[in-house]
């Protein structure tokens, strides 16, 4: 198409913003339909910038959006795409084309450094737009579903273990915190977030980051786990690890959900450990990365 048109998420409104999100992943094989509420509710905790996020335009119809946020890691300007979504019916027409040659056009203008995003592994024709754009793949990402009820385990060790939940600012001074994850699993999205250190004595070996709800009563009705991290001398101890997480899903309790979000695959003693403790395969995601 040759006359499409772009403006910033911020020159639109609410409802139109909602509309071409929602029509343009359609069909995809995760629901991400929003509210307005969740929309700007995103915006927020994941840090996207209505300034720098695209919408594309046939006349006055809106139908593509690339959503972006912006953080600086390791003195490093990192850019994300938080999705692109095109409208069912301009598939195929070259609009995430267009729409990715406007996205990198602003991040150079705006001195990005790399450029990640990510994508279900099984959507062939998103990973070959993005490899076109000279995307590259780093890694595989996979959410986990754990068991609702109790998991008893066997647990025996010589740690004297202590978890403590802890401001976010001690997690990000641990030696063995991994801050280069996937921009939905760094501490900065995670704005209402758990944060724990699992300790030996005084000795920190281990952290988590987690989204936690609770009802009314305070009784806690799931646990969504962004980040595990331990003692790189300890990574070995299978039943250390299990104990940690055990802990931190409280599988000691019934009708809990418990999920692990865009887990990355490399990190194998964690993905034995999610196995030993009943959770299952959901989906894979391709993480992606490009160097400017």
């Amino acid at each position: 198409m040759d006359n499409l048109t772009f403006k910033r998420v911020s020159d639109c409104s609410l409802n139109e913003l909602v509309d071409v999100w929602n029509r343009g992943f359609e069909g995809y094989s995760v629901d991400v339909t929003m509210t307005p509420e969740a929309f700007l509710k995103r915006m927020v905790s994941e840090d996207l910038s209505p300034s720098d996020s695209v919408v594309a335009f046939d006349e006055q119809k809106a139908v593509g959006i690339i959503m972006n946020g912006f953080r600086e890691i390791n003195g490093k300007t990192y850019a994300w795409n938080g999705g692109t979504g095109i409208d069912t019916d301009y598939r195929g027409k070259g609009v995430s084309q267009q729409l990715m040659d406007e996205v990198d056009h602003l991040y150079r203008e705006k001195n990005v450094d790399v450029a990640v995003l990510e994508a279900i592994s099984t959507n062939a024709r998103a990973i070959k737009l993005y490899e076109k754009h000279h995307y590259e793949l780093v890694e595989r990402l996979t959410y986990f579903k754990g068991p609702e009820d109790q998991q008893d385990i066997s647990v025996i060790h010589d740690y004297d273990l202590e978890i403590h939940r802890v401001p976010k600012e001690k997690i990000r001074i641990l030696s063995f915190y991994q801050e280069d994850m996937p921009w939905q699993n760094q501490l900065e999205s995670l704005k209402d977030g758990f944060f724990y250190i699992l300790y030996d004595r005084d000795r920190p070996i281990g952290y988590a980051t987690t989204k936690e709800n609770y009802n009314s009563n305070g009784r806690l009705q799931a646990v969504q786990l962004f980040q595990v991290g331990i003692e790189p001398a300890l990574e070995e101890d299978d039943l250390l690890l299990v104990t940690f997480l055990h802990r931190i899903f409280r599988l000691d309790l019934n009708e809990v959900k418990r999920l692990v979000v865009n887990f990355p695959n490399q990190q194998d003693h964690c993905l034995d450990a999610f196995h030993q403790l009943g959770f299952q395969k959901m989906i894979e995601q391709v993480h992606m990365k490009k160097t400017y």
